[in-house]
């Protein structure tokens, strides 16, 4: 009985007729709206940026992923936070306590003439190789090399020793900073050919 009366609902209804005629329902059936385009966003304008009255003299200073952004906050808007911060690190800071780099040196450390190159390894010689070992090395204020590492080599591992073994007992004169002697991250080049 149950099926009987699910197929009886499932049926279409027949359809009436009145007066001889038969009832017909039609529908229009359009294409849907296209969906709204979005507006283009307004590009912000840019900010300018305060600038301090007081002329000081070049410091050294780590820029930030924040610098220009302003979170209204007056303490911090006088664009001298990261100046007014080396208070903090003590009166006894030099410059042969920080680490600069060749771009803001006034003169980069070079090599002492009494220097020893670094020896041919014999095996590269008998083959004829040549190539070059690029060091990434730290000169201190006081001209010895601390912190030594390959950077690149051509061909790789052929020179590597020879160049480390030699530069690490290198002397510099240092790179100097407003007329003192600084610390700084350099890179040094080590060409091998045979001559």
């Amino acid at each position: 009985g149950v099926f009987l009366l699910i197929l009886a609902m499932n049926e279409p209804p027949a359809e009436k007729e009145e007066n001889g005629e038969q009832r017909a329902v039609a529908f229009d059936v359009a294409p849907p709206p296209p969906p709204p385009q979005p507006k283009p966003k307004a590009k912000p304008k840019p900010r300018k940026q305060k600038r301090s009255a007081k002329a000081k003299a070049a410091t050294p200073q780590i820029q930030t992923a924040l610098d220009g952004f302003s979170f209204d906050l007056p303490a911090f808007e006088s664009g001298d936070v990261v100046g007014d911060s080396l208070g903090m690190l003590g009166d006894d800071l030099t410059n042969k306590d920080v680490v600069m780099t060749e771009n803001s040196v006034d003169a980069p450390p070079r090599p002492l003439s009494g220097n020893r190159p670094p020896a041919y390894p014999r095996s590269a010689a008998k083959m004829g190789i040549t190539g070059t070992v690029t060091l990434k090395l730290l000169v201190t204020a006081g001209g010895e090399v601390k912190n030594i590492r390959v950077l690149t080599s051509s061909p790789p591992g052929v020179f590597d020793e020879a160049a480390l073994n030699a530069v690490r007992r290198w002397m510099f004169s240092p790179a100097t900073y407003q007329g003192q002697p600084v610390s700084m991250i350099a890179t040094l080049p080590i060409v091998f050919e045979q001559g």
